[in-house]
């Protein structure tokens, strides 16, 4: 961060972090844990749990209520698996400005909140895209530590006059009233 002003720029949008997850459990557990150490923290965590519950280890379940039942996070339980159904989900749930799709088995640094958010100080920038790029050879796979630092992040901000030449409507998306069960 460059200065307060920037930083309060950065403050005053709400995201949330969006977890579609199938029979992920400790990777699911760590992502999570790397979200709520963030050095600024989501304001929802939404997991889309699609993995019955008899499948989870007993330790997951109990990670996962206690995170629900204190509020760090929404557990939504869905029947069928599924990314994009999810995904869509998670669009009619959330009341973030922003929504921040990550994978279930991430490694988040620290400033990867932050760092999301930074881009949309640009009112002409619409969605933030990007990838984890690696330059590793066959014998390192994730979670080795030389994998990790063989990783760098890409983000590629997208600005509104891109979309709407591709027909993407900007105006928003219309999310049914929040209803409580």
């Amino acid at each position: 961060m460059s200065s307060i002003k920037e930083l309060q720029s950065v403050m005053k949008n709400t995201i949330a972090a969006i977890i579609p997850t199938y029979r992920r459990d400790q990777y699911l557990v760590n992502t999570i844990k790397d979200l709520l150490s963030q050095t600024r923290v989501p304001d929802e965590i939404i997991v889309l749990d699609q993995t019955r519950p008899n499948e989870h280890a007993p330790e997951t379940t109990e990670f996962l209520n206690h995170h629900h039942s204190d509020g760090s996070l929404r557990l939504v339980t869905l029947v069928r698996p599924g990314v994009y159904p999810a995904r869509n989900k998670a669009v009619e749930l959330s009341r973030s400005d922003i929504l921040l799709y990550l994978d279930d088995d991430i490694t988040a640094v620290k400033d990867l909140v932050v760092n999301h958010l930074r881009h949309y100080q640009n009112e002409a920038i619409a969605a933030v895209v990007g990838s984890v790029v690696c330059d590793v050879n066959e014998d390192m796979t994730p979670p080795h530590e030389k994998f990790r630092q063989a990783c760098k992040v890409e983000r590629y901000p997208v600005v509104k006059k891109d979309l709407s030449a591709t027909g993407v409507l900007m105006k928003g998306v219309e999310r049914p009233p929040m209803t409580t069960h």
